[in-house]
């Protein structure tokens, strides 16, 4: 693994990298001054396939989006093929859940070994604060990152749907009435943040339960083993 700091970036080659991330692409249409904030606390990654850039269970406020490349995810410590229950293509933000739920890391995430190098661009969120201080990031920058992270946890979710559509969550989640307030205020900040909180909840649950099925499958494929004389 190798970081970059981005002063140490050709400007030309930071402007094309972040005009393939939405949320900077957006922040920067926006406020130019908000993103200048939140570059001081980025960096760029290379990343090697098999590194690690995401260990499960551990806490930060870093989050990041794939410029180039494929990672894969494993609801565990465990990077081996038959974990992987997901995969982070370029373009989409990663990370985001622990940040918003203050929790620690739900999965791990690793360089995919079909791409040779993978790009990625972290940033450091401690300077976004509390949801309704907005001392250093403004209310229409913290808008701009939940209307983003909203996007890619309901694609998430969306995909799992479609993907096993016998699972039905065991806690379902609420339904959360439309917004009929004031948009762009901090009484929509609030109303997003709720979203996201009860969306990442069900993602929790889901790799839970993909953990789960994979735990039943090795489990059986051990029985076979042993019921075709194959235990040592």
């Amino acid at each position: 693994m190798k970081e970059i700091p981005l002063s140490e970036m050709p400007l030309r080659n930071l402007v094309n990298i972040l005009q393939k991330i939405p949320f900077y692409r957006d922040v920067y249409e926006r406020d130019s001054t908000q993103l200048q904030l939140l570059l001081k606390h980025s960096k760029i990654i290379y990343l090697d396939p098999g590194e690690v850039i995401i260990h499960k269970g551990e806490i930060d406020f870093w989050i990041y989006s794939v410029v180039k490349g494929l990672l894969k995810v494993s609801p565990d410590q465990s990077t081996a093929p038959d974990h992987i229950i997901d995969h982070i293509p370029p373009g989409e933000m990663f990370g985001e859940l622990a940040v918003v739920l203050e929790a620690p890391r739900n999965a791990t995430v690793v360089g995919d070994e079909n791409s040779k190098q993978t790009i990625l661009f972290g940033s450091d969120f401690s300077p976004f604060g509390e949801l309704e201080d907005f001392t250093r990031v403004g209310l229409h920058t913290k808008l701009i990152f939940y209307r983003r992270a909203l996007r890619v946890t309901q694609k998430r979710l969306t995909c799992y749907h479609i993907d096993y559509p016998d699972f039905l969550l065991q806690e379902p989640t609420e339904e959360i009435e439309p917004f009929s307030g004031k948009q762009d205020s901090t009484e929509q900040l609030v109303y997003l943040h709720q979203q996201m909180t009860a969306m990442a909840q069900q993602l929790r649950e889901w790799n839970r339960y993909l953990e789960k099925q994979r735990l039943e499958r090795q489990q059986a494929y051990r029985i076979d083993l042993n019921d075709a004389g194959f235990n040592h």
